[in-house]
Parts: structure tokens; C-alpha cells; sequence
């Protein structure tokens, strides 16, 4: 019986519900995370006012969440398993890419594995764990 492995991308982009999601399932042994830390804020049950006076408007998170080391998942994120991220080297590619001609999809998966370094990364780690 084949068991399911899961791989899932993160970068400082991923915040909110998606980092409680990525949190949670990183409890697996069966998932994978790789990328770089998280933008945080696995929360829920943020409060908003108005100053009455200045009409600012302020927003706050009445509580906090430390992850597994006792981090703040607010400031530190959630931690991938395999460190990797985008380079200069990987932007300037996908933007000499898209110069040359803007009709293609960089973001398409060919053209993306010219260039994006954490897809190189996350698809020779599939490609070692099976078993042809």
C-alpha cells in the first residue's frame, strides 16, 4: 500500500488562515512544508474600532499563538521542514523571461521550472521519494 505524501509551499506570503492551515498539517509525518517562514497571524476573532473623535480606524488580535518551539507565531510564522526561497538570480530570470515575450504564462509550470528555485527544490524531493 502506497502512502500519501503531501508537499506544500510556503513563503512569507502565507498568513492568516493558510498559516493556521499549513500549522496544523505540519503536525504530519506525512507532510512536508518547504520554503521559507510564514507571514504569521494564525489567528482568528480580530476586533475592530473606530476613535470616535479621529475616526482611525484600529484593529488588534485579543489573543496570541506560540508554535511548537515557543515562538510567536505572529512574529516568527510557522517554520518550513526544508528552507528554500526565490534568489535575485530566480527574479531576474522570470523578468528577462517575461520581456522576451509577455504573451507566455511565467507563472506556467514549464516556464516556472526555469526559474523558481523552491519548485526545482520541492520537485527533485518528489522525484527521489518515488519509487519507478
Amino acid at each position: 500500500m502506497n502512502t500519501l505524501l503531501i508537499y506544500i509551499l510556503i513563503s512569507h506570503n502565507t498568513a492568516s488562515a493558510a498559516d493556521h492551515f499549513v500549522s496544523d498539517v505540519s503536525q504530519s509525518s506525512q507532510t512536508t512544508i518547504i520554503g521559507e517562514n510564514t507571514g504569521g497571524e494564525k489567528m482568528g476573532g480580530q476586533v475592530m474600532g473606530i476613535l470616535p473623535n479621529s475616526k482611525l480606524v484600529f484593529s488588534f488580535y485579543p489573543e496570541i499563538y506560540f508554535n511548537d518551539d515557543g515562538t510567536i507565531n505572529s512574529i516568527y510564522g510557522t517554520k518550513p521542514d526544508i528552507y528554500s526561497c526565490l534568489s535575485v538570480d530566480d527574479f531576474l530570470k522570470s523578468g528577462k523571461m517575461y520581456l522576451e515575450n509577455k504573451e507566455i504564462d511565467i507563472f506556467d509550470y514549464d516556464n516556472r521550472m526555469i526559474w523558481d528555485t523552491v519548485l526545482k527544490d520541492t520537485m527533485k524531493l518528489i522525484k527521489n521519494k518515488k519509487n519507478y
